[in-house]
């Protein structure tokens, strides 16, 4: 387990990075912080992380012990309400959203997420959901009081999460079950109910609680509409995964779909676009070149700025994608100077900040 001196100075450390985005310090940070770090078998401080090899839109709190290569990192996720509002379906073009964006970022929520070579998962919505999350599964493990997790929080925690919490609900022996109706919704808790329903053979309900997942609260992210198309094709229905993974690869960034690329070659072999380019897939999901905007939508034409922004997400999606050469290092100066010439310069000097350490 990190000492708390070492946790201290990766939370200044990351709190110092969100204040550079523009963004508040997440009510439980600091305790939710420790909440992961207790777990030293999988988790250790973030503080010999290569940021220039990092996710550029990530804030490291941890590195994975088995981290090879880019790091793996579990942090906060930046930028997202820029993100959220150009990929986001819920209303208008590409570029209406775009334009929404710009009004979005102020009191822009921190996601907890865990990022790699080829892009990000959603592991919470905030540090709050965090924390009654790693405290109710130990409560779970260990029985009302906890074991490392809940010690190493101490009372910082009590205002988050009451012990026996967990033991008291009808949802005691369930403990996915007491965090999606308790906490929040989770990603990963819906996969592993996915997984335990095959593991029984029990494809209806596979498939309800994958179409679950994929209409869950999880804009801005790919990987629920993923887990839809990989659920599908288990269960042997071709053509639903086969549209479902394009589904996958227009609603959101594509380094929102997993941090190693698993999910992304598995979406490429469903969706029938393995083996073609990043541009190339792109351009087709867009029906063309967005230029000259969506003449039969009305839409007017994008200004300079959106098309900065898209040239951001285009240069990360290439990562993402995996057949281009492309990582982290390779893109982020050229994401720093397209997000700087679309107005966002917190975000830029954020993006560019490994370089100039």
């Amino acid at each position: 387990m990190a000492s708390r001196a070492a946790v201290d100075a990766v939370v200044a450390r990351a709190a110092r990075a969100l204040e550079r985005c523009e963004l508040a310090t997440p009510i439980h940070f600091d305790a939710c912080a420790r909440a992961v770090l207790a777990d030293g078998d999988r988790w250790v401080v973030a503080d010999d992380v290569d940021a220039s090899r990092a996710h550029p839109l990530v804030v490291p709190l941890a590195r994975a012990t088995t981290t090879t290569g880019a790091p793996t990192v579990l942090g906060v996720r930046v930028g997202g309400a820029v993100v959220d509002a150009i990929y986001g379906a819920s209303r208008g073009s590409f570029y209406a959203r775009a334009r929404a964006a710009k009004r979005e970022t102020e009191g822009e929520a921190t996601p907890f997420v865990v990022a790699g070579a080829r892009g990000a998962r959603p592991l919470a919505p905030s540090a709050t959901a965090m924390l009654r999350r790693a405290l109710a599964e130990d409560e779970h493990r260990h029985g009302v009081g906890g074991g490392a997790v809940t010690a190493a929080c101490g009372v910082d925690a009590l205002d988050a999460y009451a012990p026996g919490e967990l033991t008291n609900s009808p949802y005691a022996r369930r403990v996915e079950a007491f965090l999606t109706r308790r906490v929040a919704r989770f990603v990963d808790a819906d996969e592993a109910l996915i997984e335990r329903h095959l593991e029984r053979g029990d494809e209806t309900s596979a498939l309800v609680t994958a179409e679950w997942c994929a209409d869950g609260p999880y804009g801005g992210w790919s990987r629920p509409h993923a887990v839809n198309a990989a659920t599908l094709a288990r269960c042997g229905r071709a053509t639903e995964a086969r549209d479902q993974a394009r589904v996958a690869l227009s609603v959101a960034p594509w380094w929102t779909m997993g941090e190693d690329g698993t999910m992304m070659a598995e979406m490429q072999r469903l969706s029938g676009y393995a083996g073609r380019s990043a541009a190339d897939v792109r351009r087709t999901l867009e029906g063309g070149d967005a230029v000259g905007g969506d003449a039969s939508g009305g839409e007017p034409a994008p200004t300079k700025e959106e098309m900065a922004l898209k040239r951001a997400m285009d240069a990360m999606d290439a990562v993402a994608w995996g057949r281009d050469g492309e990582d982290w290092a390779s893109v982020r100066e050229r994401v720093a100077e397209a997000l700087d010439e679309a107005g966002l310069r917190a975000l830029s000097a954020h993006v560019l900040a490994p370089l100039r350490e």
